[in-house]
């Protein structure tokens, strides 16, 4: 869980913004591959909240593993334009393009890597995802003026592990400024169009669905950042 309260705070709106837009798109869209893909997302939003809050330590990890491990590998294929043995395509190239596909492929890599550090399984690391007694039992302890840290006696991580931590925090803070950028350049573009050239002419209240879909990776991005910075 995050300690700081403000930014468990800010985490949570980031996901939760990302996560309505998700199941609006999961709601909404013709294409299944769509739906799939933002349902994977929506699915990670929910379990980026979860992990920042005390109760989301109860939360099994080896099932999220398993499940987004599948996602990156669904994400992967999609890149590619990969078809199934059915001959029906799960490519998702024609609704996000290969690059973005690629890039939401790390993210869900991402979260595999987080999951991993937490359940102990990096070489090197010591889990500290916790049942909810000693959940329960850290939150006592700081209201007592105890340490969490001494208390929990954790060994600090190796330095290659924070690295890479590190490195993936600002990973996906350069992401989010350069969606932020596509957010702006996307309805600048809408807004310049002539009329009957808009492609983006169906509109959300106040804004446009292609600047809601690039804010929502924004969101999810900052997310990611402010996760893995803490980490």
């Amino acid at each position: 869980m995050i300690a700081d309260a403000s930014l468990r705070w800010i985490c949570t709106a980031l996901f939760t913004f990302a996560a309505g837009w998700c199941l609006f798109r999961v709601v909404s869209a013709s294409a299944s591959s769509v739906r799939i893909g933002h349902g994977l997302h929506l699915s990670m939003c929910t379990a980026m909240i979860a992990m920042a809050w005390p109760w989301g330590d109860s939360v099994p990890l080896l099932p999220q593993g398993v499940f987004f491990s599948a996602a990156t590998v669904w994400f992967t294929v999609s890149a590619f334009g990969i078809r199934s043995a059915t001959k029906n395509s799960i490519a998702g190239a024609s609704a996000h393009g290969s690059m973005t596909n690629i890039y939401h492929a790390v993210m869900m890599a991402a979260m595999v890597w987080m999951l991993a550090v937490m359940a102990g399984g990096v070489p090197g690391t010591v889990a500290h995802h916790h049942t909810v007694d000693s959940v329960q039992t850290e939150l006592h302890s700081h209201t007592t003026g105890m340490s969490a840290g001494a208390h929990a006696n954790a060994a600090p991580e190796p330095a290659w592990v924070s690295a890479v931590s590190l490195a993936a925090a600002l990973a996906f803070g350069a992401a989010a400024i350069i969606w932020l950028h596509r957010m702006f350049v996307v309805d600048q573009q809408v807004a310049m169009a002539p009329a009957g050239r808009r492609t983006g002419a169906t509109t959300l209240p106040g804004s446009r669905l292609e600047t809601v879909s690039a804010s929502s990776e924004v969101a999810m991005a900052a997310g990611m950042a402010i996760m893995f910075g803490v980490m």
